[in-house]
C-alpha cells in the first residue's frame, strides 16, 4: 500500500476527498506500529533502548548514508552543494518527513524506534491501568504537539507508542486467538469506518506530514480499523493459497522493502519516466509501479544472497 500510494500522483486535495484514502490512511501506519509491539518482549528500559537502536537506528542510518553519498555526488557534479545540505543532510540529521522529503518512508522507522523506547519506558510501570492511562495521556500530547514539525519524529513517536501498547496487550491477552461475537465486530467497524471518515474530511491521518485526523477521537478510530484487519489478516493466513503464502514472504520483507523503496525514491531520476508518459496518467503511474516493485525485488535479492536469507530477517528484524 505504500509503495502503491507513493506510486499513484495525484493532487492531494484529491486524495483527501476520496473516502478509500482517508480511510487506508487511518490505519496503514498504525497497523505496522500495532504488529510491532505484538512481538515485542517485556526488557528493563536500558536493554530495550539498546534493544530498539540496534533493531531501528541501524537500518536508518545505513539508508541515509547511502542517500547522502549518492545526493552529495550529484549535488556537487552540478555545483549546487546547498542544495544538497537543506535537502538531504539538514532532513536525514534532524528526521524531517512530509511532502518532497529526501527521508522518504524511514521517518516511520525512526518513529518507530521512538516509540519503542518510550514503550520501554511505559512497560516498566507495573500497575496496568496507570500504565493504559499513562500510555493513553502520552498519546494525547503527541496528537497536541505534532502539528509543531518537531524534529526526531517526536510527536510521531509518542503518537505510536499507544498503538505499540495496544499490539503488545494483544499478544498477552490472546486477543486475536479469541472470537469476536458479531455485535462487537459490527460496532469496531462502525467506530472505524464513521469516525474514520469525519475526522479525515479536513485532515487526513498521515503521520509523515505531521497530520492525524482530529486527534484522539481519529487515534481511537485508527485502533478499530487495523484491529479488524489484524484480524482478518490472521484468518486469511490460515487459508492454504500459494498466493496467500507470497504475502507472508513479502511481509517478513517489510523493513528491507522500506529501505529500498525509501533509497529509490530518494536517489533514483523519475522525472525522465515522466517525460515519456503523463506523471498524473494512469500509464505513469503503472509504469513507476512495475518499475519500483522491480527495483525492489532485485534489492531485496541481493540482500539476500549477502546476509544469509530469511533467517537473518526474522532475526535481525
Amino acid at each position: 500500500m505504500v509503495v502503491f500510494r507513493h506510486s499513484v500522483h495525484t493532487e492531494l486535495a484529491e486524495v483527501e476527498q476520496s473516502v478509500f484514502w482517508r480511510l487506508a490512511y487511518s490505519v496503514l501506519m498504525p497497523l505496522f506500529f500495532i504488529t510491532s509491539g505484538y512481538w515485542l518482549k517485556k526488557r528493563s528500559l536500558k536493554d530495550g533502548i539498546v534493544f530498539s537502536a540496534k533493531s531501528l537506528l541501524k537500518p536508518y542510518l545505513i539508508v541515509m548514508f547511502l542517500i547522502n553519498v549518492v545526493g552529495f555526488v550529484h549535488r556537487m557534479a552540478i555545483h549546487n552543494l546547498d542544495e544538497w545540505r537543506t535537502l538531504f543532510l539538514k532532513q536525514s540529521l534532524l528526521v524531517i518527513s512530509g511532502n518532497y522529503s529526501r527521508i522518504g518512508a524511514m521517518w516511520f522507522v525512526f518513529a518507530l524506534m521512538v516509540g519503542w523506547m518510550i514503550f520501554y519506558g511505559l512497560i516498566q510501570i507495573e500497575n496496568k491501568r496507570t500504565r493504559g492511562l499513562v500510555s493513553i495521556g502520552i498519546c494525547w500530547v503527541g496528537t497536541m504537539v505534532l502539528s509543531y514539525k518537531l524534529p526526531f519524529q517526536i510527536a510521531q513517536g509518542m503518537i505510536a507508542q499507544l498503538f505499540i501498547y495496544v499490539g503488545y496487550i494483544m499478544k498477552k491477552e490472546k486477543l486475536l486467538e479469541k472470537k469476536i461475537p458479531v455485535i462487537w465486530g459490527s460496532v469496531l467497524a462502525l467506530i472505524w469506518l464513521s469516525i474514520g471518515y469525519l475526522s479525515s474530511r479536513e485532515t487526513i491521518c498521515d503521520l509523515a506530514t505531521y497530520r492525524f485526523g482530529n486527534g484522539m477521537p481519529a487515534v481511537l478510530s485508527s485502533l478499530c480499523g487495523a484491529f479488524l484487519i489484524i484480524k482478518a489478516g490472521v484468518q486469511l493466513s490460515r487459508v492454504e493459497n500459494r498466493f496467500i503464502e507470497k504475502l507472508g514472504t513479502i511481509g517478513r520483507y517489510t523493513m528491507w522493502i522500506l529501505c529500498i523503496h525509501s533509497f529509490e525514491g530518494a536517489v533514483v531520476p523519475w522525472k525522465y519516466l515522466f517525460r515519456l508518459v503523463g506523471e498524473e496518467s494512469l500509464a505513469g503511474s503503472l509504469f513507476q509501479l512495475i518499475l519500483r516493485g522491480c527495483f525492489i525485488s532485485c534489492g531485496c535479492i541481493c540482500l539476500k544472497k549477502f546476509l544469509g536469507g530469511i533467517k537473518n530477517v526474522r532475526k535481525n528484524y
